[in-house]
Parts: structure tokens; C-alpha cells; sequence
């Protein structure tokens, strides 16, 4: 027996393993959604103004200094439909073609590889100027990891538009890493799709371009399209004392809001939310997914931020708003029906946020959803717990209670019939247990690296029963997954505990 699998083994025959009850989840799926401006007349004369007053250019005082320009520059900015692209293809180079030493070493880095070898061969010149660049080499100028971000983001930009990503990497911004700036290549990426006219028109002014770095670049270019509510984003207290950590992509996405609604914008700017500006990164989350409903509906997304729940941002919420976004989008009667009926109840609550969820899946997953409301502790009540800055040293499991339905409700999208298996488990239906919710995060985590080895392990007589034996060998091979990185060794291991396939 290979002595991994003999060392699980042990573990499962009552070997002592210490583990808390740590949820293992996967982010929610970051993903574009298409965020349309509000229609204005085709071909509307636009002024350039003179650089935005923010982030080491002179502070702009008032409105009037940014409506009345000085400069009769303008340009001619198309607000139509975006026609679709021109599929694009793009032919390798040789290596020895590359007008600069590859760096091999770059090239096999586990984050920055992919990109920078996708540059190298298809973007040369792009990636020689990622090679001039000091931070590049210095591995301890990038405490915050922003450095894959840029080169990713760099590199969809250079397929969409190669001139722009040379234009992007010589961009001062970019002589330094510091937070903020993948946000501001991923901004130049989405202009490229959506206002590609307005990309090349915003790369060529001297306020992007000039010396200096701390210039807000979406700022900039909102100040092309909508000059008084830049002056007001301008004028913001924390913007004039400088972006600091998630305040930089707060400001990018408040940008994105003046160029979808003025009024949802000012209804932000007057209220006093603790996520505006951002503070952590689920409230960045939470306000791109309002941004995306302001898009839609402005008059929806201000009822919504009126509500209880919207106080704080926290995961759920995440996924309520995504969900609205999407009722929005597909069924906007339903949505309404929903907000006037939650609104005589003064409005959705943290508590009854979950309940959205659970009552949403009753339409599209019944059975699931079923299965979720006959577990005795949905039925009794999913527990809710404040957003706190510390955690229990032994917490009580019904404390995980919203964090299990959350979780089952991202399963009940990416794998439906591994997560009714799951429910339908005896050990689930009564009240939780410490090692039955360590035994459920253990599984999902499995199922998400490795779907075919989970059903295995689920449907085994190994897991017709959720104690602390159990939970050992769930953590330990779910431990061996995370950190083996091998899927062909997990599944070995797998067969030898499971030798017989529970489904046959």
C-alpha cells in the first residue's frame, strides 16, 4: 500500500487530527456583466477639458471650473450600439524574432507565465516594455500581488487592442506597482470594448500620459463624458486625500455609475453608506453588482439600497444583489413584485436576506429547494451572526448555518446532483454537529477540485455516517487535493479507500 494512502488509512481508524471548523469555499465567479450606457444622441460633440482636479492635480474648487473649459479641443464620441468585434488572429513570432532576451524564468512563473508568455509570442513589443519595467525583477516591490493582475489584464487588452496595450505599459502609472493599478489596466480593457474611440482619444491626453502617476485615470476619462459628475467624484473628501487600498476601484466604479445614471449617482453621493467608499473587497463586489442594476433599473437600484440589509455588505448580500441583477435582466415583474412586497415590511432585513435566496431557488431548482427547507435547522430558523472582526475559538455550529445554505446555493448552480446527494444525507436533516459541518466544507472543497472523486467519496458507506473519524478522513483528503495539486494521486488514493464504485 503506498504510504499516503496507508497514512489516511490510520487517520480513518482513529489516528488524532486537529481541525476547526474553517468553511472552505470557492469566491463567487468574477465575471463581466455588460453595463450599457445611459442613450444619448449619436456623435455628440464632447469638450476636453483640462486635467481632472484629483490625486496630485490642482484641487478643482468648483463645477463651473470643470464645465466651462478653457481648452476647444473635442472630440467626437459615438454613444450607439457597440457593433460587435472583428474576430482578430494574430500570428506567433519566433523566439528569436523577439526583439529582447526572454526571460525563461518569467516564463515559468505559476502566476505571471501564462501572460507573459502569451505576450512574447503574439505581442513582442508589449513584452519588452514589461521587461523594462524595474519592478519586473524586483520580486519585493509587489507586497500586495497586484503585478499578475496588471499582466493579465495587459494581455487581454493586447488581443483586443495591441496599439493601446503599447501605449498602456508606457503609461507613468505603470512605473511602479502599487494597489489600484489592475484596476485601472482592467478599466482600459473594458474601454476598449465599450468605447474604443474613447480608449484611443483617452491614452493620447497629457493628464494620462504626464508625470504624474497618482492621476485617477477612469476619472479622467469621465471627465470627457460627464465633466460635472467628475467634478463632484473630484470633490469627494477621500478622493482629495488620495485613494488608499479598495478606494481606488470605489472611485472606478462610481465613474461607471455617472455613465449610467446621474441620478443613482447623486442618490449615492447624498446618503451616508458604510461601503461608499469601499473599505474591504466585498464591498466592491457588492457595489459593482449596484452599479449593473443601476444600469438596468436606477429607480430599482435606489429602492434596493434603501433597505435594511444594505447597511452593511456582507456575503449573502453578494448574492442577493447578483440575483436581483439578474431577476432585472431576465424577469424584471418578478423583482418588482418582490421589492413591493418586502417594502411594507420596511424591507429585506440581514436576517430574511437568505430567505430571497431559498425563495428564488423554489423557482428555478424546486427539488433542491425543497430538500434545503426540509432540514430541521432551516426549518427552526438559518441563525444569523453580525459581521464581527474576530472569530470563536469554539464556535457552535449553527453559527455556520447561513454560511452551509449559501454554499449549497452556489452548488445548487455548479453541481446540482452532488448537492442533493449531499442534503439527503441522514446526518444532515437534524441539527448540525461540529464535525458534520466540517465534513460538508471538506466535501465541497473536494467536489470543486475534483467532481468524479467526491461523488465516490459521498456515495461510500464511509460517509453514510459524519463523526470525528469521518471528519479526519475528509479533512485529509481533502488537505492531500489542496496540496498535492496531483489529481491522478488523490485519485489513487481514492480508489484504494473506495475500491468499489458505490454506483455500480
Amino acid at each position: 500500500m503506498k504510504p499516503v494512502v496507508t497514512a489516511l488509512l490510520l487517520l480513518f481508524l482513529g489516528a488524532t487530527w486537529a481541525c476547526g471548523l474553517a468553511p472552505v469555499t470557492p469566491p463567487p465567479e468574477q465575471t463581466k456583466a455588460a453595463v450599457s450606457e445611459t442613450p444619448q444622441p449619436d456623435a455628440t460633440e464632447i469638450s476636453t477639458l483640462a486635467p481632472i482636479a484629483t490625486l496630485g492635480v490642482p484641487a478643482i474648487e468648483e463645477e463651473s471650473a470643470i464645465a466651462n473649459p478653457t481648452s476647444t479641443e473635442t472630440r467626437t464620441r459615438s454613444t450607439g450600439p457597440t457593433p460587435l468585434p472583428t474576430p482578430r488572429t494574430f500570428t506567433p513570432v519566433p523566439p528569436e524574432e523577439v526583439p529582447c532576451a526572454i526571460d525563461e524564468a518569467g516564463l515559468g512563473d505559476l502566476y505571471k507565465g501564462d501572460a507573459l508568455g502569451r505576450l512574447s509570442t503574439y505581442h513582442p513589443e508589449v513584452y519588452c516594455k514589461v521587461l523594462e519595467k524595474p519592478w519586473y525583477w524586483d520580486s519585493d516591490d509587489d507586497p500586495h500581488h497586484v503585478e499578475p493582475l496588471v499582466l493579465r489584464f495587459l494581455t487581454t487588452l493586447a488581443f483586443r487592442d495591441p496599439d493601446a496595450a503599447l501605449q498602456a505599459i508606457q503609461l507613468p502609472f505603470l512605473d511602479t506597482i502599487e494597489w489600484g493599478d489592475s484596476d485601472i489596466v482592467d478599466f482600459l480593457v473594458d474601454l476598449a470594448w465599450e468605447d474604443p474611440e474613447g480608449l484611443t482619444w483617452l491614452l493620447t491626453q497629457e493628464a494620462a500620459t504626464g508625470g504624474d502617476k497618482e492621476v485617477h485615470i477612469p476619472l479622467v476619462y469621465l471627465q470627457s463624458v460627464n465633466p460635472n459628475a467628475a467634478a463632484k467624484l473630484a470633490n469627494l473628501d477621500w478622493v482629495k486625500d488620495g485613494l488608499h487600498l479598495h478606494e481606488h476601484q470605489g472611485l472606478t466604479l462610481l465613474q461607471r455609475l455617472a455613465r449610467v445614471s446621474n441620478k443613482a449617482l447623486q442618490h449615492f453621493l447624498d446618503s451616508d453608506f458604510a461601503w461608499v467608499p469601499p473599505q474591504a473587497g466585498i464591498d466592491v463586489s457588492g457595489l459593482e453588482r449596484l452599479v449593473e442594476i443601476a444600469a438596468i433599473d436606477e429607480d430599482a437600484v435606489i429602492q434596493i439600497v434603501g433597505m435594511p440589509f444594505m447597511e452593511t455588505i456582507e456575503f449573502a448580500d453578494h448574492d442577493v444583489l447578483a440575483r436581483m441583477r439578474d431577476l432585472l435582466a431576465s424577469s424584471p415583474e418578478t423583482l418588482d413584485r418582490i421589492l413591493a412586497n418586502s417594502a411594507g415590511d420596511g424591507g429585506i432585513t440581514n436576517e430574511l436576506s437568505i430567505y430571497f435566496l431559498i425563495l428564488d431557488l423554489e423557482e428555478t431548482a424546486p427539488e433542491i429547494a425543497a430538500s434545503i427547507n426540509s432540514l430541521a435547522w432551516v426549518q427552526d430558523g438559518i441563525k444569523y451572526i453580525p459581521p464581527r472582526n474576530w472569530g470563536s475559538i469554539d464556535p457552535d455550529p449553527e453559527e455556520f448555518e447561513r454560511t452551509l445554505v449559501l454554499d449549497m446555493l452556489r452548488l445548487a448552480d455548479r453541481g446540482p446532483d452532488f448537492l442533493l446527494e449531499l442534503i439527503r444525507k441522514p446526518w444532515m436533516a437534524d441539527e448540525l454537529t461540529g464535525s458534520e459541518v466540517q465534513i460538508f466544507f471538506d466535501l465541497q472543497d473536494i467536489y470543486y477540485r475534483h467532481p468524479v472523486g467526491a461523488m465516490r467519496i459521498l456515495r461510500s458507506p464511509i460517509m453514510d455516517s459524519a463523526g470525528p473519524e469521518e471528519e479526519r478522513l475528509a479533512d485529509s483528503l481533502a488537505e492531500l487535493l489542496r496540496t498535492q495539486k496531483d489529481p491522478d494521486a488523490f485519485w489513487e488514493t481514492v480508489l484504494e479507500l473506495v475500491p468499489e464504485d458505490p454506483d455500480q
